[in-house]
């Protein structure tokens, strides 16, 4: 399978575009995925695998990969180290690189929107994000009381005082935010020469993209690109670790704040 851009006689891409996918113990969510991106009218010039798994998955993967895709084993498996090392994977054509989640599905046409965007981008403009489209909506009781307890706000993409981020989506329209979520986000070559992530967040890394996407911010700006359409399909949670997520939110966003 071969992939490049698609280049009409009416659409031309100055950007070459690469997508780090982290991925651990999960096979078939991340074949979803690679199939998805093989179906794409315009796609990734290069996507790298950084698996953390407990055993290498390539032999299961490799057939959806092309001969210009980047596999890497990276263990002890963490989020941060898996993104950063993917970073280092990149071919020095690539101008753009973004971070997907394994657990994410791309909607036709996804890639072109988010490329078709980068075209008439600023050169201020850091990093975008896919529309995640199948967020459950807010209950307005529980909505008012999370704003009442600055766990949330009416703008989207918001960084709240108390470390809690405002979601950006299901966006409407493309609009600027002050974080991008992690796990579906392109960003410019030049950041990603510049700006890693804290590998302080270790294991699942809860919280690492807002501080990644918030110090970006700082001096570029961050849009939500709403005709660059996704979803998120994670598998069942186990019950048994909340316990474990719950005391890693808390630890992560004390951190971060």
């Amino acid at each position: 399978m071969q992939r490049g851009i698609t280049i009409t006689s009416t659409t031309r891409f100055r950007h070459r575009l690469a997508l780090i996918v982290p991925t651990r113990n999960r096979p078939e969510l991340l074949i979803k995925l690679l199939k998805t991106i093989a179906k794409q009218s315009v796609r990734p010039f290069q996507v790298v695998i950084v698996d953390g798994s407990d055993e290498p998955i390539e032999s299961q993967i490799r057939n959806y990969l092309s001969a210009d895709d980047t596999y890497v084993h990276v263990y002890p498996p963490s989020l941060t180290r898996q993104r950063n090392e993917g970073t280092k994977q990149l071919r020095n054509d690539i101008t753009l690189a973004g971070y997907l989640d394994d657990d994410i599905e791309l909607a036709p046409g996804a890639i072109e929107a988010m490329l078709r965007f980068w075209e008439t981008s600023s050169p201020e403009t850091g990093g975008a994000e896919f529309n995640i489209t199948n967020i459950p909506e807010k209950k307005p009781f529980s909505d008012l009381i999370r704003r009442l307890f600055c766990m949330d706000s009416p703008i989207p993409g918001k960084v709240l005082c108390s470390g809690f981020c405002s979601s950006a989506f299901p966006a409407v329209k493309d609009h600027p935010c002050e974080w991008l979520c992690g796990g579906a986000t392109i960003w410019r070559r030049e950041i990603l020469n510049t700006y890693k992530f804290d590998e302080w967040y270790s294991g699942w890394a809860y919280h690492e993209d807002a501080d990644f996407s918030y110090r970006v911010f700082k001096k570029f700006l961050l849009y939500i690109v709403h005709s660059a359409k996704v979803t998120h399909n994670p598998p069942p949670f186990n019950p048994q670790k909340n316990f474990v997520l719950g005391k890693m939110t808390v630890i992560n966003r004390y951190h971060f704040v």
